[in-house]
């Protein structure tokens, strides 16, 4: 008895608001590889998707087919950006990540980022304005 579904929800949200339309075999093959790195563009955002919009009984449609292991979905993970996203804490959880795998939480206060140029100038004028006046 063949389980693997002819229509695949995925196939619905990548195809949602997309100019490239794919078919189930294509976003099979796209998963049917752990390469992460050697996608290209329009496959990434397919993994993307998949990591924003689908949820457990998706991925678990997804292991139906022969050609798609868990090993290949935990490697495109890791690799994505969808591992360092909002919603990754499901996904370690769903791919049974160790703590060693899991990419480290940063809060908003730890993040160290350089002031826009922009912003620093403005200050200045208006530092140098009101000691004018």
């Amino acid at each position: 008895m063949n389980n693997k579904p002819k229509y695949h929800r995925l196939q619905h949200i990548v195809n949602r608001n997309s100019n490239v339309k794919f078919s189930l075999p294509e976003i099979i093959g796209i998963f049917s590889s752990g390469d992460y790195e050697n996608k290209n563009i329009n496959e990434k955002i397919v993994i993307e998707k998949f990591f924003k919009e689908c949820d457990a009984e998706d991925y678990e449609k997804l292991l139906l087919f022969d050609e798609i292991t868990a090993e290949n979905i935990k490697a495109i993970y890791l690799a994505s950006q969808a591992s360092w996203s909002l919603y990754r804490d499901e996904w370690d959880d769903l791919l049974k990540l160790d703590e060693s795998e899991k990419h480290q939480k940063v809060e908003g206060s730890e993040l160290k980022r350089p002031r826009p140029r922009g912003l620093e100038v403005i200050e200045k004028r208006r530092r140098k304005q009101s000691e004018e006046h």
